[in-house]
Formats: C-alpha cells, structure tokens, sequence
C-alpha cells in the first residue's frame, strides 16, 4: 500500500472514531432530556394537599412530590384524598433547612434521591 493509499485508512478511521463518540455523546444528551422531561411533566401534574404536593400512581397510590411547609417536624400522612401514600419523590424536601424529623407513614415502599 503506498503512502496515499495509508493515509486515506488512516482519515477513515478517525472519522468512524469521531462518528462513535458522536453518537454516544448524542445518546447521552438524549437521556439526560428525557429524564428531565420527565421531571418536570411529573412536577407539572403534581396537586395540592396541605404543604404537600404529590402526584397519583396507579389507581389507589401516590408520590409526594414537594413538601412547602416550614415546621420542624414533618409527619407525613398515610393518605391524601383517600390515595395511600407509598413513594416520596426525587428532592420532596429539598430547601427545607428548618426540618429536624420527619416520620413516615408503614405504606411508603420508594425513597428517590435527594430527598432531602
């Protein structure tokens, strides 16, 4: 193979090497807008319950979402609008630097990150 002919493979590869990483970057940007899409359609369709905000899950369940009230002790309810409490979504309690307990209800099953 003459000195062209290697320099042409050579440019060929680095294009397929870029193409790769390329992509994966792409993938990685798609995911990361799609998890906050999520985020937000899960925050949007969140209602209102006391200082709770939370969003339905399934048929009989729900997620608080955020919690808006300022007490030190938050007792979080079993129920709101007869939905069993079972999940405490991502950064439920985020800002609330005032909080020092927080009691949850037997029926919670998920914890997300960042809760607090």
């Amino acid at each position: 193979m003459d000195d062209e002919g290697l320099k042409n493979k050579k440019e060929k590869g680095k294009n397929i090497i870029k193409k790769k990483i390329g992509l994966k970057s792409l993938s990685t940007l798609i995911a990361i807008m799609l998890m906050t899409t999520v985020i937000n359609v899960m925050e949007s369709n969140a209602a209102t319950y006391g200082d709770y905000e939370y969003t339905n899950i399934g048929t009989d369940g729900c997620m608080i979402t955020k919690y808006n009230g300022k007490s030190k002790t938050v007792k979080i309810p079993e129920k709101i609008n007869d939905l069993k409490v079972t999940a405490i979504g991502h950064s439920a309690f985020s800002y609330c630097d005032s909080i020092t307990n927080v009691t949850l209800p037997a029926g919670v099953e998920t914890i997300q990150a960042n809760v607090l």
